[in-house]
């Protein structure tokens, strides 16, 4: 393995990233995804980048915040509303409404009204074939969003750095 040094590279695989990564940012906390929105926006050299990485790491350790995971399920909803069927469109609703409803702010592990949201949007994606929703960490948290494959090769995402690994 060896160390990407690569400018280019390395922001196309932080922007990569961040879309896979950026709703379970925001599910986190809305602030958190605006300052790493900016910072994705920011990426003129290696050091940014893995600052970048720095504060994304930092971020998915913490915890999800209720009122950010409805935020962030109304945003997701949006890809799907259109296709989504009245009975769908109306669980959708109930779901989140119970969601909304949980007696904590703070939570690590999805249950109740927020799990039932989440496992609704994970379905709808699938089903109208939402490509980007998809390859959303917060709904597919095995998602392996730490490893790319382009043209260039295999990168993979380790703590900060970015590694070809071919």
């Amino acid at each position: 393995m060896e160390l990407v040094e690569n400018l280019r590279i390395a922001r196309s695989s932080a922007e990569k990233i961040w879309a896979t990564a950026k709703y379970d940012v925001m599910g986190r906390g809305y602030q958190h995804y605006k300052s790493l929105s900016k910072q994705a926006g920011r990426l003129h050299n290696l050091y940014a980048v893995h600052h970048f990485f720095q504060s994304l790491r930092v971020i998915s350790g913490r915890p999800y915040d209720r009122r950010g995971c409805i935020n962030t399920f109304e945003h997701m909803w949006g890809y799907v509303k259109k296709d989504a069927d009245p009975e769908e469109k109306e669980t959708f609703q109930h779901d989140l409404s119970e969601a909304a409803k949980l007696p904590y702010d703070h939570f690590y592990e999805w249950r109740g009204g927020m799990e039932q949201t989440r496992l609704l949007l994970c379905c709808l994606a699938r089903k109208y074939q939402k490509d980007y929703l998809l390859q959303s960490i917060i709904l597919f948290p095995d998602t392996n969003y730490h490893i790319l494959e382009n043209r260039k090769g295999t990168f993979m995402l380790s703590g900060d750095r970015l590694w070809k690994v071919d």
